[in-house]
């Protein structure tokens, strides 16, 4: 993709733990045939290529899943640090669930999980050959797919600052994004 020619379909601005600016985004060209996961950070000259979104729908879902789960004060999440923790288990990789809608039922399980839930999923094949990013319980479920053990790694490490990003939150004011980021952060 040329700088020319691309166009972003949704990013999140933030603030890494080790002080550094980042920007997650989803990106595709004018045809909406390529569509790609990118990470802007400031301790580095270039954009880093995550991975591969599969298409323009896919893009749509795993964008309006991040927006959500980062979004909710409450979330779950499921995993040890990296993606290829848990490997040999029946549930590898790093998954955040977060509710459908918000609930003040005192029982933490059943806040989460009263009106259905959102999923997303970074997860190793079972040979660890290929790293996706999965929405289980969506359609399309397979939206793409990390281009290295490092990519996949540093998308967990955003979005763990993102969910414990307030600005993010539901409750937030919007302009304190448009502060803090710029104009422009979805």
């Amino acid at each position: 993709m040329s700088d020319d020619e691309v166009q972003m379909i949704a990013h999140w601005p933030t603030v890494l733990d080790d002080g550094n600016y980042a920007e997650l985004a989803i990106l595709t060209d004018e045809s909406g045939e390529r569509v790609a996961m990118a990470l802007a950070r400031g301790d580095e000259p270039e954009p880093v290529l995550l991975g591969y979104i599969y298409d323009v729908p896919s893009a749509g879902v795993a964008a309006d899943l991040i927006e959500h789960i980062v979004a909710m004060p409450e979330q779950a999440r499921i995993g040890g640090e990296h993606v290829l923790d848990g490997a040999d288990t029946s549930h590898p990789g790093v998954e955040w669930v977060a509710p459908v809608e918000l609930s003040n039922d005192p029982d933490p399980k059943r806040r989460i999980a009263a009106g259905g839930i959102r999923r997303l999923w970074v997860v190793p094949s079972v040979t660890g050959d290929v790293l996706g990013l999965l929405a289980p319980n969506l359609d399309p479920e397979q939206l793409g797919e990390f281009v290295s053990v490092d990519a996949a790694n540093s998308f967990i490490e955003v979005m763990d600052v993102l969910v414990a990003d307030p600005r993010y939150s539901v409750f937030a004011d919007d302009s304190d994004a448009e502060e803090d980021y710029g104009d422009g952060a979805r």
